[in-house]
């Protein structure tokens, strides 16, 4: 009977050491693809794409604007976001209207993250991840933010360390049509190098080139550049979460 219990006990030794192997604690490279402000080309370029390559993205989204246009580009409806949200993608909040929340009150700064956070919820959303309008962003925004959100990606440049992270100010790279793909190359290589956690911005993805835009040729080239390094590929609410 000893014996019996003896194997027993050492058959679930072997089975927890085979389910949390060593290297699972070691760090490791996490590449996010994020895209302010809610486009319709997200929905027309960027998801095929995605769907493709069988990754997704966290897409933050201004409430009030949903179905119109901003800053001259259309922005996605309700029906086309719920379509990303069943892809896989996170659709996160970027306000309600996309104001500048150091310029506001703090009646005013809850209401833009309040009445954001219950719309998605309405829409069968529920949005625990942040984007700053404008990058906007200083120390009492941030502790209230904290009331709504589980992490604020603001525009601070640079990496994350997920061992040492501060989640109500994630880092990130933005894309410009001054952006070389060889310099987000190159941004890959060195969160690959040191094991970082790099958060990629795009607005839109059009042929058109504004500030903020960038081909659909492009983008599929950074995910393809990506892939093939094998860095693992997650929206934000899934790094939060770990």
């Amino acid at each position: 009977m000893k014996k019996y219990y003896l194997l027993i006990i050492g058959i679930i030794l072997v089975a927890i050491f085979f389910a949390n192997p060593a290297n699972d604690n070691e760090p490791k490279t996490y590449l996010t693809f994020t895209f302010d402000d809610g486009y319709k080309s997200v929905y027309t370029e960027v998801l095929p794409i995605f769907m493709e390559y069988n990754i997704s993205g966290t897409v933050y989204v201004i409430t009030n604007f949903v179905g119109k246009e901003f800053e001259g580009r259309e922005l996605m409806n309700w029906s086309e976001i719920n379509e990303l949200q069943k892809h896989g993608f996170e659709i996160g909040s970027h306000t309600a209207n996309h104001k500048d929340l150091t310029l506001l009150s703090e009646k005013k700064v809850k209401k833009e993250l309040k009445d954001s956070k219950e719309t998605l919820w309405e829409k069968g959303i529920n949005a625990v991840s942040l984007a700053i309008p404008y990058g906007k962003y200083n120390e009492d925004v941030k502790n209230l933010t904290k009331e709504y959100y589980r992490s604020v990606r603001s525009s601070v440049w640079g990496y994350n360390d997920l061992s040492n992270l501060d989640k109500y100010n994630l880092r990130s790279k933005w894309i410009t049509n001054q952006t070389s793909i060889s310099a987000v190359k190159s941004w890959i290589e060195e969160a690959a190098k040191e094991k970082k956690w790099l958060i990629l911005m795009f607005h839109m993805v059009e042929e058109e080139r504004s500030q903020y835009s960038i081909s659909a040729e492009e983008l599929e080239e950074i995910v393809k550049y990506a892939k093939s390094k094998d860095i693992e590929i997650k929206t934000v609410s899934e790094l939060i979460g770990r």
